[in-house]
């Protein structure tokens, strides 16, 4: 991965918060109901996953050499239900359609916030995303719990789609 994108990524997360760190398990605070939400079931089966109109020749060529690291069995014999990482659901206000990303959550003293692509939460014509949900876990389109998301911040590195992220609240108040 480009030194430079992590970089970035850390002064972001360091700015934000003083994290703090903790066990998976510890993620989930308040679960919602979804059914009389935006986001149905079905709603989120529907959503199309989102890819940019970026071609990949213009992706940059920032290479670093990869280790080649032996694989090991693993001796994992029980299953964590709460799991950091998840599918963010989204209405996109310039198309009017419904997407999905992945994002990740980082646990923090003052409430969780998530990891995303920024182009998932702003499409770059001056318009935020709408009704966005994090779904920890979500799975054969199962969504064990939805999470609203209040607010964001994007960064884009180099101009490049590649190489982008947002930070996303949670609103646990909702």
């Amino acid at each position: 991965m480009n030194e430079k994108f992590i970089f970035y990524i850390l002064i972001v997360l360091t700015v934000i918060t003083n994290l703090k760190y903790t066990v998976a398990g510890s993620i989930i605070t308040k679960v919602f109901d979804i059914e009389d939400a935006y986001w149905t079931p079905e709603k989120m089966r529907d959503a199309i996953p989102l890819t940019t109109n970026e071609s990949k020749n213009n992706k940059p060529n920032y290479r670093t050499k990869r280790d080649q690291l032996p694989v090991k069995e693993s001796n994992i014999t029980s299953y964590n239900p709460y799991v950091p990482y998840g599918k963010l659901f989204f209405h996109n206000t310039g198309d009017g359609k419904n997407y999905f990303c992945t994002a990740s959550v980082i646990r923090t003293e003052n409430g969780n916030i998530g990891l995303t692509a920024a182009h998932c939460i702003y499409n770059g014509n001056g318009s935020w995303s709408s009704n966005m949900v994090f779904c920890p876990g979500y799975e054969n389109g199962q969504c064990p719990v939805a999470i609203p998301v209040k607010g964001g911040s994007v960064e884009v590195v180099d101009g490049h789609y590649y190489y982008d992220y947002g930070m996303i609240k949670f609103n646990y108040d909702q």
